[in-house]
């Protein structure tokens, strides 16, 4: 194998889906009564991490809590959006986008309840199905 083959492998130990979805997040250090809650739309994600948009500049290193909000995905029978997904999870990239207005970020999870960790793998099975 090529050495510019070696770089271009997948380091990921999970597939992410090309998914959009809203997304709200603060740093755990600083929940929303203290600091502000900031929202984003999701690029894709997968069961390890994600990756959004941000009209932020997000260190990495970070720990942040993401509420995932999958649109239409979880309604409940009376047609109210059920809970959000909640996830901590920490900063392992940051890019510039556009200069000083967008940036992408990408999260690695770092704790899910096993409930939101169902939801969020029925979500991605539902999703993969679509792409098959």
């Amino acid at each position: 194998m090529a050495a510019e083959d070696a770089c271009s492998i997948e380091r990921r130990t999970f597939v992410r889906l090309p998914k959009e979805a809203n997304v709200e997040y603060h740093e755990r250090d600083h929940p929303p009564e203290d600091g502000e809650i900031h929202p984003a739309r999701i690029k894709n994600v997968g069961a390890g991490g994600l990756l959004f948009e941000s009209v932020n500049m997000i260190d990495v290193g970070r720990v942040l809590q993401l509420n995932i909000f999958f649109n239409n995905r979880h309604k409940q029978g009376d047609g109210a959006v059920s809970r959000p997904i909640i996830i901590i999870a920490e900063v392992i990239r940051s890019v510039e986008v556009i200069k000083g207005e967008k940036y992408d970020v990408g999260v690695r999870f770092v704790d899910i309840y096993e409930d939101d960790l169902e939801r969020l793998l029925d979500f991605l099975e539902i999703s993969n199905s679509s792409y098959s």
